[in-house]
């Protein structure tokens, strides 16, 4: 698929793209040029832009990368998935970054999941440059030199996007140079030397997000910075290294505000060193509990975004929370019976209640059981799910 032509601005709604095209040197398999927005028809689950691998299995002279968007292009709602770079040239920006989808000032890429895209050089699910927005995707075992998930060069933005499972030299999660995070959460990434979830190399900063359960092979699973960089609002916590588990910093620029890891950052305002509380993170669920310290604590003047990553609203009692997460009021906390798929949760007498559940953040909560009378306070046989994401809530529905 490719815009040849006409007049900027239309919407397009399309299956599933079947033509490859060039931009520079590598072949995309979809190519955007003008400032157009691509919308799928079904959503990311039935509409699929599928790169490809060269002869050697990975990045290669052959390869086929998954989206290439310039100009105020918009792609809206796609599964991009297996897009490779070239795995040699001098032309690192443009044809070693961006295996999945590589996007530049003024564009942006929403409402997608991007996964087992690779790229020799940077950003193997998204490279984001220049300027361009990645807002409401998953960025999913995806591998790069740098950046396995996404990276960004000057003024990329992602905004409330999960990365996991991503693998990289550094910045497992992301590689920054430049850039900001909004409301992010990096987890399960694993760098073969640091900065396992975020690595700075020069002054990218991260708000409201949450790192944890990053893996670095050498130093700094969680957030490396290594020349500026800032850190605010944010939950560092759970990493793992030989040294440095959650921050590391080098060099100068760098500030760390608002934030909670282990050990407390140094020579900032408003940080901590206390267990954040997540909600149920061994099953990868890292909202906070009403007993968190990161409630109601944070910074309002860090914040960018009207939303959480949920999509809830992101200030819901005076001061923002840390972490990518606000915490709900009429959300109950919930207990994982241990070798039993169960739930359980306090009940009240007179109380109705129902259990919504996801294994996709990006597509909301639904409903599992309903009506459930306050005299049961336990349900039995959870969904079988590999993700690392599976998520229950239980709402009131009457008092």
């Amino acid at each position: 698929m490719y815009n040849q032509g006409g007049t900027d601005g239309p919407t397009m709604y399309i299956g599933t793209p079947l033509n490859t095209y060039y931009a520079n040197t590598v072949v995309n398999r979809v190519c955007i040029t003008k400032a157009i927005t691509v919308c799928s028809l079904n959503g990311p689950d039935k509409t699929i832009i599928q790169g490809k691998a060269g002869a050697n299995g990975g990045n290669d002279v052959d390869t086929v990368r998954g989206a290439f968007l310039l100009n105020g292009a918009s792609l809206v709602g796609f599964n991009i998935i297996a897009g490779h770079t070239k795995a040699t040239g001098s032309d690192y920006h443009f044809d070693r970054s961006g295996g999945g989808v590589w996007l530049s000032e003024n564009c942006t890429v929403s409402n997608c999941i991007l996964t087992a895209n690779s790229a020799s050089y940077k950003g193997g699910g998204a490279y984001v440059y220049l300027g361009g927005l990645v807002s409401n995707c998953v960025l999913a075992n995806n591998s790069a030199g740098d950046g396995g998930g996404a990276a960004t060069k000057g003024l990329g933005i992602l905004n409330n996007c999960i990365l996991k499972g991503n693998s990289g030299y550094t910045g497992a999660g992301v590689h920054m140079s430049g850039g900001t995070l909004n409301n992010c959460l990096v987890t399960g990434n694993i760098a073969s030397f640091g900065g396992a979830g975020v690595y700075v190399s020069s002054y990218g900063t991260l708000n409201n997000c949450t790192l944890s359960g990053n893996l670095a092979d050498v130093r700094c699973g969680g957030a490396y910075l290594y020349r500026g960089g800032s850190v605010r609002n944010s939950i560092v916590w759970g990493n793992s290294a030989p040294s440095a588990n959650n921050i590391y910093t080098y060099s100068y620029g760098w500030s760390v505000n608002f934030t909670c890891s282990d050990p407390v950052a140094q020579f900032g305002t408003g940080n901590f060193c206390e267990d954040p509380s997540f909600l149920a993170e061994d099953h990868g669920d890292f909202r906070l509990r009403a007993s968190s310290p990161c409630l109601d604590i944070g910074n309002n003047s860090y914040i960018s975004t009207d939303s959480d990553l949920t999509g809830d609203q992101r200030i819901r009692n005076v001061t923002v929370d840390l972490g990518a997460y606000e915490f709900r009021q009429n959300e109950f906390e919930l207990t994982y019976t241990n070798g039993l798929d169960a739930l359980q949760w306090s009940s009240g007498p007179g109380r109705i209640y129902s259990i919504y559940w996801t294994d996709n953040l990006s597509e909301g909560f639904r409903p599992l059981a309903e009506n459930i009378p306050w005299t049961s306070n336990r349900f039995l046989n959870l969904p079988k799910t590999s993700s690392a994401f599976f998520k229950l809530s239980v709402e009131l529905e009457n008092k």
